[in-house]
């Protein structure tokens, strides 16, 4: 994650043409960033020292979205690795990447939902229509259900963590219903109501592409890689 944000602090400034654009910065010796905001704001920042690929996909929208289903974004979180279209047994992706050297994981904050994986470089091709078909969840009856379990047991987790007390105390200090101040997390009881109609309405509303940003850190010629996420790019802006 330290290269990532190092990576989008170096190249924010230029990022702004909608073709791919490559940037060098002699600070980082052979590094290069290479650039484009079409269909999506997508970096892919090349250096031969990396020992494994990287992928990160952040999504602008969190837990202050949640509405009066506390805990929604999070659950969505979970939902997008349970079944897709494409490979609908759930957490393919992470069966896959077991197999190949790699793991993912994901993360829900205010206002960013984070998908990200790291993988062997051989296999970082064959890794992407795992990781896409992600972003076209089935979201079923029984996959909800699912997450709202395993949601339920993180927050039972986090009740007697340390650093879970400290952060809702300071939450609790706000003022009475202020956004922040939320249970942002959600339990079973939270999200009981939660059905298909409301999932699908909020991911529909929320995954889009003006608000999804994607990362690759990897040590593959660039110019490979944006053939290789080209057809997948424009399968999200399809969809």
């Amino acid at each position: 994650m330290r290269f990532i944000m190092t990576a989008m602090a170096v190249c924010f400034p230029f990022w702004t043409q909608a073709s791919w654009t490559t940037q060098s910065d002699a600070r980082f010796g052979d590094r290069t960033f290479t650039y484009t905001k079409e269909p999506i704001d997508v970096l892919i920042v090349h250096d031969p020292l990396f020992n494994k690929s990287h992928l990160a996909m952040a999504v602008g929208v969190g837990s202050l979205q949640d509405g009066e289903h506390l805990g929604l974004a999070h659950l969505t979180e979970h939902l997008l690795f349970l079944g897709n279209q494409t490979y609908p047994e759930p957490n393919d992706l992470s069966q896959w990447l077991s197999q190949n050297g790699g793991y993912a994981n994901a993360y829900t904050a205010e206002d960013t939902t984070n998908y990200f994986l790291e993988v062997q470089h051989d296999a970082l091709q064959d890794t992407l229509p795992h990781f896409f078909a992600m972003f076209s969840p089935l979201l079923k009856p029984q996959a909800i259900e699912n997450a709202i379990d395993i949601v339920d047991l993180e927050h039972q987790k986090n009740q007697n963590q340390p650093n879970w007390m400290l952060f809702y105390q300071a939450r609790s200090s706000l003022f009475p219903n202020h956004p922040r101040g939320l249970f942002h997390t959600g339990d079973s009881h939270t999200l009981k109501d939660v059905d298909p109609t409301i999932v699908s309405d909020f991911f529909h509303d929320f995954y889009a592409l003006k608000s999804m940003h994607l990362v690759v850190l990897t040590n593959q010629p660039t110019h490979q890689v944006q053939a290789w996420l080209k057809p997948y790019l424009h399968t999200l802006s399809k969809s």
